[in-house]
């Protein structure tokens, strides 16, 4: 999967269709072969109790979504109302280990909020809400791991970003509160990259100091 998902049907010299056509084969052959794999799109028949669920889906988004853990479940004879969270753990590690998918990972998470979905908004789906994968990599640490004068002087920082009183020669309109988390957000960043480039998250620098480093730290990642 890792080696398909770097090429491209223009690379390797063929139609989008015919690509399609080609990873397709490819699974039927590692089946024939006895190996395990997940197809993209399964032409069996789903079990009754699912074909009947997803006649209730409301549109294709839903009913896309949903196939491929409707048909994982039918061949694994799990009924709708057998469905546990760990039937998504499962699937999710079939995606990974058994499927040609460019992003498992994003299949998975995807099929859970879809099925999350459908039991808000169908009265007939089983009333199971399950856990969505979480799949952000935050780069930056969060501002209570560094030094309590850090997050002062990052505080007044941003408590500056605004001069409420309107008769006043300095008035400019208050930042909102996404200006503010976001610049914290930047701050942070800015913050884990000097620690990552070798300063200790425990060191007290002075504003000077702290300000030189960074205008090295800036030279570095712009030139």
């Amino acid at each position: 999967r890792p080696k398909l998902a770097m090429l491209t049907p223009a690379m390797a010299g063929v139609s989008p269709a015919r690509w399609c056509n080609a990873k397709s084969l490819l699974l039927k052959a590692l089946k024939h072969a006895g190996l395990k794999s997940m197809p993209g799109r399964s032409r069996d028949p789903l079990a009754q109790e699912w074909e009947k669920l997803r006649a209730l889906l409301p549109d294709r988004h839903f009913q896309s979504g949903l196939s491929r853990f409707m048909s994982f479940c039918t061949e694994r004879n799990i009924v709708p109302a057998a469905v546990a969270p760990e039937t998504f753990v499962q699937f999710g590690k079939e995606l990974e280990h058994n499927s040609l998918t460019r992003d498992p990972g994003s299949i998975h998470r995807d099929t859970c909020k879809i099925w999350n979905l459908a039991v808000n908004v169908i009265p007939e789906w089983p009333r199971l809400l399950v856990s969505v994968p979480d799949r952000r990599r935050n780069f930056a640490f969060a501002l209570h791991a560094f030094t309590e004068s850090f997050r002062a002087d990052v505080e007044s920082f941003l408590a500056n970003g605004g001069e409420p009183d309107v008769f006043s020669d300095d008035y400019y309109k208050p930042l909102s509160k996404l200006t503010l988390r976001n610049r914290r957000q930047y701050i942070a960043m800015a913050a884990t990259a000097l620690v990552h480039s070798g300063v200790p998250i425990a060191d007290h620098w002075t504003k000077c100091a702290r300000r030189d480093h960074e205008r090295e730290i800036a030279t570095r990642i712009y030139v």
